[in-house]
């Protein structure tokens, strides 16, 4: 019986006060929207890798395995980073990337290099309208924009030995003899918006 007493006291003197300490609370702040416009400039490390089979037209594929650290020593350059504007319920955004690299290899019993050279460009743009969602801390954008894809591939010096491999050369490109070694350029660009 004293155990309920206690309770039922505790519970009264919790009930009185309750009022007393809700007056302590200070009035909530309002909410203060900002309207205003936010920046952000993003500048991306870059690392990758390339493996699988590589083919030019009629010849035989080749494999291929190149591991980031080789891809690494062969880098002539590389830029990667992205703008982001957000404010007055628009977004903005952009993102590019740029990369180049090149290698020379020497090749077969009969000697010759092949030089070859890789340059890519990717670049986004997109424009967004901030959609109303009643869920703290997020934000959801209808977006539409477009992206820009440029490869450039050059591949040049390859040796001309016989009359088989300049037949098989003559399939691959444009060629040019120089001595004993035949020059193939060819360049693949490809883009998609």
């Amino acid at each position: 019986m004293i155990e309920m007493k206690s309770v039922h006291f505790g519970l009264a003197l919790a009930l009185a006060t309750a009022p007393a300490a809700a007056a302590d609370v200070s009035e909530p702040r309002p909410v203060v929207v900002d309207s205003g416009w936010k920046f952000q400039f993003t500048f991306d490390g870059w690392l990758a890798g390339l493996h699988g089979d590589i083919g030019v037209r009629g010849l035989p594929a080749a494999a291929v395995d190149v591991s980031p650290l080789d891809v690494l020593e062969d880098l002539d350059g590389v830029f990667a980073g992205s703008f982001q504007a957000a404010g007055d319920s628009w977004l903005l955004y952009a993102d590019v990337m740029w990369a180049k690299i090149s290698t020379d290899a020497d090749f077969g019993p009969f000697g010759g290099t092949a030089d070859f050279e890789q340059t890519q460009i990717v670049a986004t743009a997109l424009v967004g309208y901030e959609l109303p969602v009643n869920i703290a801390n997020m934000q959801l954008y209808a977006t539409g924009g477009l992206r820009h894809q440029h490869n450039k591939v050059e591949l040049g010096s390859i040796p001309c030995s016989s009359r088989r491999s300049t037949a098989a050369v003559r399939k691959a490109g444009p060629i040019r003899s120089s001595g004993s070694r035949c020059i193939m350029t060819s360049t693949a660009n490809g883009s998609w918006t």
